[in-house]
């Protein structure tokens, strides 16, 4: 779990390039939303963010879109779809934490789980916007020539962008070609990245103060954070010990036939979100499911294993009241609770859940 905890602090890093470029981007987006469907915009840039700077693409999604002159109902649309928008993130970029302990825990590649998630969270993001769009309708807003997209917009969405995505390719290739490790690889090379990437965009004085301020101030607060992980992880490496998991799967009904796919797919993405209701981190279900269970023994592929406890994972994350994004919902937007926020994704979530189960299922036995 070293690695693990190693990973939790230094990812925040990815972010510091981008966080003091967030009025250009509030400006580009703007003039999106005034030919688009602006909960379609909303939707697609939390998720886009999200894959960049993780959970801080909500409030920045909130500052953009959600304003006084709304009524009640539009505003939490707009941060439910925001929540989702997040969730669905975590299950495609490597530069979050569930991604990267999946693919560690079940021997993966990246972009094997990556194929199957792509599927999986494009169904997820229409779907959101099946269910909320009837609360907005498309305005066409004449643009002035001082509103128009221009050159330089491009170029500047270019330049601070790229950079991250050439970054996905480079892990992604040695993902593919060593054995390190996902999370390792993230671990060792998010320093020098960071750096380079805040040099090409002239904002490295930043990032130093942002890497003082983490290493100084924030990291010693995740104390509560770490003993979770480190907790977890003894009481998996002593299941291990006295191999309790392999009693656990000896005791398991139809493990050994055909049919073993067909009910631990569902039943396992279902089981995380089930006691995350009840106040169990979602993270910690999914590590512990994922080291206790051996996918092979429930005839279950092991890139499909990563991707069914990633469903769980998402499926957790937005509908449980005490997860950290409907919490941070709450914290933003305080005329709704965060079991308001949950209790909008129970429909998104049982449609999400079958949708992805009878997917994984199908590629289960295709593979």
């Amino acid at each position: 779990m070293d690695h693990l905890i190693l990973f939790i602090g230094l990812i925040p890093l990815i972010s510091k390039p981008i966080e003091n470029k967030i009025m250009p981007i509030q400006k580009i987006i703007g003039l999106m939303s005034r030919r688009l469907s602006e909960l379609a915009i909303n939707i697609s840039t939390t998720f886009i963010l999200a894959n960049f700077i993780n959970l801080a693409s909500i409030p920045i999604s909130k500052s953009i879109f959600i304003s006084n002159d709304m009524s009640k109902i539009q505003r939490k649309t707009f941060m439910v779809s925001n929540v989702r928008s997040f969730g669905l993130a975590m299950l495609c970029t490597p530069i979050g934490a569930a991604v990267a302990v999946s693919i560690d825990m079940t021997n993966s590649s990246f972009l094997s789980v990556l194929g199957i998630n792509i599927l999986i969270t494009l169904f997820g993001l229409l779907l959101s916007l099946k269910l909320q769009q009837h609360d907005f309708k498309k305005i066409n807003v004449p643009l002035s020539s001082e509103d128009r997209f221009l050159k330089q917009d491009f170029l500047f969405l270019l330049k601070l962008f790229v950079p991250f995505l050439i970054y996905f390719m480079l892990l992604s290739l040695i993902d593919e070609t060593f054995s390190i490790g996902m999370m390792e690889s993230i671990v060792v090379s998010i320093l020098p990245f960071t750096i380079t990437w805040s040099f090409i965009i002239k904002s490295l004085r930043d990032w130093g103060s942002a890497f003082k301020d983490m290493t100084l101030t924030r990291i010693p607060t995740l104390f509560g954070q770490f003993s979770v992980i480190i907790c977890a992880g003894l009481a998996i490496h002593t299941i291990e010990l006295v191999r309790l998991d392999y009693t656990i799967i000896k005791y398991l009904p139809l493990t050994d036939t055909t049919l073993s796919p067909i009910l631990y797919i569902p039943l396992i993405i279902m089981v995380v979100p089930l006691l995350a209701v009840f106040g169990i981190h979602q993270f910690v279900v999914m590590v512990f499911i994922g080291e206790i269970l051996d996918p092979a023994l429930l005839g279950i592929n092991h890139v499909v294993f990563a991707s069914v406890l990633l469903v769980g994972f998402v499926s957790a994350m937005v509908s449980s009241s005490f997860s950290g994004a409907n919490l941070l919902a709450n914290n933003i937007l305080p005329e709704q609770s965060a079991h308001d926020f949950a209790s909008e994704n129970y429909k998104f979530v049982m449609f999400f859940i079958l949708f992805s189960s009878v997917l994984l299922i199908l590629i289960n036995f295709w593979m």
